[in-house]
């Protein structure tokens, strides 16, 4: 009776996860007509497309198609978010006619595969880590309640490593659970998949105060010596960079492994200080969260409470409980540490720390209400507070997929383009009879897609006049954001460099003026601005 009652509720779970799953589909086929359009949604995306493709681009031997495909070159993740996503793609070629040509298909495929399966694995494993006891309407309520809350619902939304990270790091709760202090195979399960979370975009490192209060404790209980405790602290760490190495076979290669740490190098610089400008975001605005943060998550009062459960779970009779809850507040300790010290804060960045956290919500709620006490009162109250938290954000995700599936259509970048479309012909026509290219110079966010008789070049690094007078190109195609913030003189105040963001500065200053030497203002919007060579214009 038992096992068909388990039976049930996995094949319930698994037929939520399916819905979810599903309706998550139309959403994600937009916003990828071209890999261009890519970028002006989602650039990172748009950074990572052609390295995947590449992946999978059969060479002239066995040996060079290996080599691209374990040579990724996009060493700002770890390769098992590429590994994952080649293989879906090597899987998708079987299916997809036009490989590679069907951008939509293809994209749609990755951010489902890679982003949105692993997140309904993700809330599975921990509905089952906070939940695992309780009656079956509490824990689906739970599994539902993480699913949408705004900011899992927008990193469903794109194709990018954060989901496939947390999964691994769901896993370590889970084998530490499993293992019940035991320091068997599942702890060190829990290091192997630390390892591989590690080696996918870091969180692992979350786990850095829980694997020592894990073995302290054990030793203050008295299940370990001190000799063991160490030894065991020892093994966990070594299988962990095993397992990093394991995930990340590139390390193993000279050359390949020093331009990864020279990438990873960059990306620390890049987050912990900025590019160009200082970062100084902040999780705080006074004594509330910051506004992204409240938006995608909850306000303060919703953190407080999901901690405030865990808290109390720590205090619990039950040896379990107890147990996870120092596994869990150990972890989100050092993640809040971390979080709270970086300069930069995404919202994404957060969903390790987040997502664990708002399971401690589920110790406030009772299984049932029927007994009279106070404790049911204030289980009642605090239930209400958890059905207005999931209230409001199905009002958001209502918002977030409304806006999503009418993207391209309300895209002002993608209208500019379409507006262009006589001058473009005109252009094209007069560069044809002089035998050339037109000449494209591009923002790295600004649309503008491949086409025959046009050569567009876009560099990472924003344009400065040398850009344009190595190029010379015809046409140059700007982000009016990027015009309004790096053309006002006080940008200088924020730079990290003064020196190399200077030229920047007087590049895009140059193009608020109307004063791109050489180049007219031909057409803009508020979006986009055109400037094209007075010779060309002529």
């Amino acid at each position: 009776m038992k096992n068909a009652s388990n039976i049930f509720r996995l094949c319930l779970f698994l037929t939520v996860g399916a819905v979810y799953f599903i309706a998550l589909i139309p959403v994600n086929l937009t916003g990828a007509e071209n890999p261009e359009m890519l970028a002006i949604f989602e650039v990172d995306e748009f950074a990572q497309y052609a390295h995947v493709i590449r992946m999978v681009t059969p060479g002239e031997t066995f040996l060079e198609s290996a080599r691209n495909f374990f040579v990724y070159l996009h060493y700002f993740y770890g390769f098992p978010f590429y590994a994952l996503s080649g293989l879906t793609l090597l899987a998708a070629k079987l299916f997809l006619p036009d490989f590679p040509d069907g951008t939509r298909a293809i994209v749609c495929l990755l951010r489902m595969v890679v982003s949105v399966l692993p997140m309904i694995l993700s809330a599975l494993l921990l509905t089952r880590l906070a939940a695992r006891e309780r009656k079956l309407p509490v824990q689906l309520g739970l599994f539902v309640f993480l699913l949408t809350i705004p900011a899992v619902v927008i990193n469903d939304f794109w194709w990018h490593p954060d989901s496939l990270s947390l999964l691994p790091v769901c896993f370590v709760f889970y084998f530490l659970d499993r293992d019940a202090e035991r320091f068997g195979w599942n702890y060190y399960a829990a290091a192997a998949a630390t390892g591989i979370a590690v080696g996918i975009k870091y969180q692992g490192v979350y786990f850095a105060l829980t694997v020592p209060l894990l073995l302290i404790l054990a030793v203050r209980r008295k299940k370990l010596s001190v000799r063991a405790a160490c030894l065991h602290g020892l093994g966990f760490v070594s299988v962990m960079i095993l397992f990093v190495v394991i995930a990340n076979p590139l390390l193993l290669l000279p050359q390949e492994r020093a331009e990864i740490f020279r990438v990873q190098s960059q990306l620390f610089t890049e987050t912990s200080v900025g590019m160009q400008t200082r970062n100084s975001a902040s999780i705080f605005s006074g004594f509330n969260l910051n506004d992204a943060l409240r938006r995608d998550y909850g306000d303060i009062w919703f953190w407080i409470l999901a901690a405030g459960g865990w808290v109390g779970a720590a205090f619990s009779a039950d040896g379990r409980r107890r147990r996870m809850a120092q596994i869990v507040l150990s972890y989100a300790a050092a993640a809040f540490a971390v979080l709270a010290w970086s300069p930069t804060n995404r919202s994404h960045y957060f969903l390790a720390l987040a997502l664990p956290l708002c399971c401690g919500f589920v110790f406030l709620i009772p299984d049932s209400f029927r007994v009279k006490s106070v404790r049911r009162e204030a289980g009642a109250i605090l239930a209400v507070l958890a059905a207005v938290q999931f209230c409001a954000n199905l009002v958001a995700d209502t918002n977030l997929v409304r806006t999503q599936l009418n993207r391209q259509a309300d895209s002002a970048k993608i209208a500019f383009y379409h507006e262009l479309g006589g001058a473009l012909t005109d252009a094209l026509a007069q560069t044809g009879a002089e035998n050339r290219m037109l000449r494209v110079l591009r923002d790295a966010k600004a649309y503008f897609p491949a086409q025959p008789g046009v050569d567009v070049r876009q560099d990472w690094d924003m344009l400065t006049i040398e850009d344009v007078a190595e190029y010379r190109p015809d046409w140059i195609l700007l982000e009016v954001e990027n015009i309004r913030r790096f053309g006002a003189a006080s940008i200088l105040d924020e730079a990290i460099d003064v020196g190399e963001l200077t030229p920047i500065q007087s590049f895009y200053a140059a193009a608020q003026a109307d004063a791109i030497p050489g180049y007219i203002l031909a057409a803009e919007n508020e979006a986009a601005a055109l400037f094209v060579r007075e010779a060309a214009g002529k």
